[in-house]
């Protein structure tokens, strides 16, 4: 069975809409990481506790694929 041209448009649109919302939520991410590391190289325990307690994921990995 073949999509009709409105469903094949809202397909797209929903594709469209799936990339973007990913695109947002890595830069999100990236911001966050960029937070943590910078906090706990200042020595900035209140940011790290907070973030900490916010389930920050400090076993993933950075940008450059070194461990958070």
């Amino acid at each position: 069975t073949s999509m009709s041209a409105l469903q094949e448009r809202v397909l797209s649109d929903l594709l469209r809409v799936q990339a973007l919302a990913a695109t947002v939520l890595a830069k999100s991410d990236e911001r966050r990481t960029q937070a943590f590391l910078g906090a706990a190289s200042r020595g900035d325990l209140t940011t790290v506790r907070v973030m900490l307690q916010q389930r920050f994921e400090v076993d993933s990995v950075d940008y450059d694929g070194g461990v958070r």
